[in-house]
């Protein structure tokens, strides 16, 4: 009877093996995904700034990509790194904090401090989110480009509190239109990516060169 017992638990170690692997393999793909995608960023995302900044100036050129995304790269680089670090850091804080009540009792209706730290986490990450353009505007170091951003976003912060809202629903919008019609999620990704991203960091890009000319920081 222990044999047989013994025997029918046996195949769970291999597929225990096998999940273990599976979530190793995931978790490994997506860290060299993200560390991939922040040193490609750090080239072509200077370069769309730099667009944006020349957009502004009433001129644009196709070499401003290249130029700006081999000068600011290491900066830009760095500063990313830093950024995804600080949030990673704001929201577990805040995440942790807020969920301990809820894992100690148990009790659904702590559920709503959990959405509550992680509305405070948003908000406040909202004060790092122009940092790179700052530095790539002003061409600023690392430091002084988190400095700005607070400073700016501090004088402005509902103005862009509600330019990023409306281009989030924009883009959920167009996620869940594209969801519902078959074969077609694709274009909302697409979408994402070669629409409203771009035309994100230009208004981003543009709404920092407005405050830059002191109407909103004297």
């Amino acid at each position: 009877m222990a044999t047989d017992t013994a025997l029918e638990t046996f195949p769970t170690f291999p597929n225990f093996f096998g999940l273990t692997f599976l979530m190793n393999f995931i978790l490994i793909y997506v860290v060299i995904f993200v560390v991939a995608l922040l040193f490609i960023s750090a080239y072509f995302s200077p370069g769309a700034i730099g667009m944006a900044k020349e957009l502004w100036q009433k001129k644009i050129s196709l070499r401003t990509m290249h130029e700006y995304g081999k000068y600011f790269y290491w900066r830009f680089l760095g500063v990313s790194i830093l950024l995804a670090l600080i949030t990673i850091g704001i929201y577990a804080v805040l995440i942790g904090i807020s969920s301990l009540p809820f894992f100690i009792t148990r009790q659904p209706v702590w559920l709503l401090l959990l959405i509550l730290g992680i509305l405070i986490a948003f908000f406040l990450v909202l004060f790092f989110i122009l940092a790179p353009l700052c530095l790539v505007a002003e061409n600023l170091g690392i430091r002084r480009s988190i400095s700005r951003s607070c400073q700016i976003v501090r004088k402005n912060y509902f103005s862009l509190l509600g330019l990023v809202i409306l281009f989030m629903l924009m883009m959920g919008g167009a996620g869940m239109i594209t969801n519902i019609i078959p074969f077609t999620g694709w274009i909302g990704s697409l979408a994402s990516l070669l629409v409203f991203q771009p035309v994100l960091t230009i208004a981003l890009m543009l709404f920092v060169l407005d405050r830059m000319q002191g109407k909103k920081l004297r």
